[in-house]
């Protein structure tokens, strides 16, 4: 998946002191689409490859990769007599210019990756090119962890974007000095990045699997059930609850099977097993549980074999992951290999 860093370090904890240099990178959004540079004719490494391929045969594709830019290259898109300002904008005397021309004070720490630091830059930039994270994983092999990075500083971002007033009494919000947080100078209250829990549930009968694909969306590949956790839920229960809600068909022994972050939506995604309950389930004439489909969320509901189920292209995502766990016959309920 697309946390899966294999020999890479990730490091997510904040540092308020950190000061950006010119060799660090940064990040920079535009609504949905990060900042990109074309590594063309440089392919990317297999172990940090996005695994492609159709059916259970996934293999590392050549290809170009991505990579983001440094702040150096940031400040060399300056006319230079503009660059010189920036760089002593602490001795002008007028402290709000200053604030304005100082670049250091345009970045915010992020993360770092085997030793390296990431920076936001709150600014778009007029140079390089950019695109959204499907358009990543379309047009590139990677590397992987640079795409997660994007993911993840999506993630980030959103929160930056959206706390810069203070929900209760409206103060300009200001980053806190110990932890990754708003906090309101007024009234001092406290804002952190939001997560927002959601399960992906793939219900299994006898030989088939409940798949899905969602109302007025353009991918055409299957899913399975999914919704957010709702207030006082347990991840069973939400799980169990939108089998019902969406498909109308009633789980049980729900198993955990692994979870994913997925910062472009700032969800946490938590994947179960699942088996219908036969003694609460209705069947159709030909045996088969009856699924109700919620028709404003969902366009198809559909038991389907392991021949029947079709795979997406690469190994970025948990759900895929796990339709590939059950077409593998790989899953167990409670000690019981299926298939």
């Amino acid at each position: 998946m697309i946390q899966d860093l294999g020999q890479h370090h990730f490091q997510n904890q904040y540092y308020p002191e950190k000061k950006p240099g010119k060799e660090d990178f940064f990040l920079s959004f535009s609504g949905k689409s990060v900042l990109v540079k074309r590594e063309s004719g440089k392919k990317v490494d297999p172990s940090d490859a996005i695994m492609s391929g159709d059916g259970l045969s996934l293999r590392c594709p050549e290809g170009e990769g991505f990579s983001f830019y440094k702040i150096k290259e940031y400040l060399a898109s300056f006319p230079k007599e503009k660059e010189e300002v920036q760089e002593n904008a602490l001795s002008r005397k007028r402290e709000q210019q200053a604030m304005v021309n100082d670049w250091r004070k345009s970045f915010t720490y992020l993360f770092s990756l085997d030793g390296q630091d990431y920076y936001l830059l709150k600014d778009i930039v007029e140079f390089g090119e950019y695109l959204s994270l499907e358009e990543l994983r379309r047009e590139f092999k990677g590397p992987k962890s640079l795409l997660f990075l994007a993911n993840t500083g999506m993630h980030l971002f959103h929160f930056y974007q959206k706390h810069r007033y203070c929900g209760v009494c409206g103060t300009k919000t200001e980053k806190d000095k110990k932890e990754r947080a708003m906090r309101c100078p007024n009234c001092q209250e406290v804002f952190y990045p939001k997560i927002m829990p959601a399960v992906i549930v793939g219900i299994i009968h006898k030989e088939k699997i409940l798949c899905t694909r969602y109302a007025n969306r353009l991918s055409y590949l299957p899913a399975l059930v999914a919704g957010f956790i709702e207030i006082g839920e347990t991840g069973e229960e939400a799980a169990i609850r939108e089998a019902m809600e969406e498909t109308g068909v009633p789980i049980k022994e729900v198993k955990y099977y692994k979870s994913q972050p997925w910062g472009m939506a700032d969800d946490l995604l938590l994947g179960y097993f699942a088996k219908v309950d036969e003694e609460k389930a209705s069947f159709t004439e030909m045996g088969e549980v009856q699924i109700i489909r919620e028709e404003e969320e969902l366009s198809e509901a559909v038991w389907l074999s392991r021949e029947e189920l079709e795979l997406q292209g690469n190994d970025f995502s948990l759900t895929n992951e796990m339709m590939r766990t059950f077409k593998e016959g790989k899953f167990e309920l409670h000690g019981r290999r299926n298939g």
